[in-house]
């Protein structure tokens, strides 16, 4: 009889051998699994010399797994401050970035007033600054009609100095009006003011109107764009930009206030007179006139 062993698993062995010794010795079977009840229990200790447990074993594996998550517990530690600072200083690029555009629009957004100034306004602003004389007396005209001159749709005139129709009861017989057809003390439009005022500058008398041009179209045309903060007295400001616009409105900076904001001269419908105002937001193109 030939009888095979797993060497991997002792106990299993002896089990084998039990049951082989059932089959073919059954009067011996009783003994032998006595001697084998006996060798099961003895077996664990008769192994143990695989390996020996020795102190501090435990421990030691205790003190690397302590090491390990120390590092561990470090690197958190530093991703986490790094990801704070990081996203700190990103928060603070956000908060200056929403500051700065919130300074940006908040000026665009509320803008100086539209309202009518007063002559004293005008004035301290005229007189703020040295003036060129060809274009003070440009400025010096329009303030001279300062709260004066009705706006009248279609108003125009070639005087030199004050014009004698002014305040005259006239009818209204430019189209596009409301105004049309009805009667209305005469005075200026808007182009038909910054016309006027040029005329009595002296400069080229015979042919200033043509040169400033008639209605806010040409008088668009015959000047040439500018930057908002190269705006000098004397200067046209436009509301609309041709050629899309289908209106427009147009006036003459005066000079500035303490601030550096410039003020303006117009005749204007919604005030049906001569004002002087900043430029809200009525006033948006800067243009200087060919004649200068």
């Amino acid at each position: 009889m030939k009888m095979f062993l797993n060497t991997t698993s002792p106990q299993r062995n002896i089990s084998s051998a039990a049951a082989g010794c059932n089959v073919y010795f059954p009067e011996l079977c009783r003994n032998f699994k006595q001697v084998i009840n006996k060798a099961q229990s003895i077996l664990p200790r008769a192994f143990s010399f695989l390996y020996t447990v020795f102190m501090g074993d435990i421990a030691m594996e205790d003190k690397i797994q302590t090491r390990q998550e120390k590092r561990e517990l470090r690197l958190r530690k530093q991703i986490k401050k790094e990801q704070i600072i990081r996203w700190s200083l990103i928060g603070f690029g956000v908060l200056l970035l929403i500051g700065s555009v919130f300074l940006i629009f908040s000026g665009k957004e509320k803008p100086k007033p539209y309202e009518a100034l007063s002559a004293e306004i005008a004035e301290d602003a005229r007189n703020r600054q040295h003036i060129d004389p060809e274009r003070a007396v440009i400025v010096d005209a329009g303030l001279s009609l300062l709260g004066k001159v009705n706006y009248f749709w279609g108003g125009k005139s070639d005087a030199v100095g004050f014009d004698p129709r002014f305040g005259e009861m006239t009818e209204v017989t430019s189209q596009g009006s409301e105004t049309s057809g009805t009667m209305r003390p005469y005075g200026l439009d808007c182009s038909g003011f910054v016309s006027w005022c040029f005329i009595q500058s002296g400069m080229n008398e015979a042919g200033m109107a043509d040169l400033i041009g008639h209605g806010t179209w040409n008088q668009w045309e015959k000047s040439a764009a500018i930057e908002w903060d190269e705006l000098m007295p004397g200067d046209l400001v436009f509301q609309n930009e041709y050629p899309e616009a289908t209106e427009n409105h147009v006036g003459i900076c005066i000079g500035f206030d303490e601030e550096g904001e410039p003020l303006f001269v117009h005749c204007a419908a919604s005030f049906d007179n001569v004002v002087v105002t900043y430029a809200g937001d009525v006033f948006r193109f800067a243009r200087r006139p060919s004649v200068f």
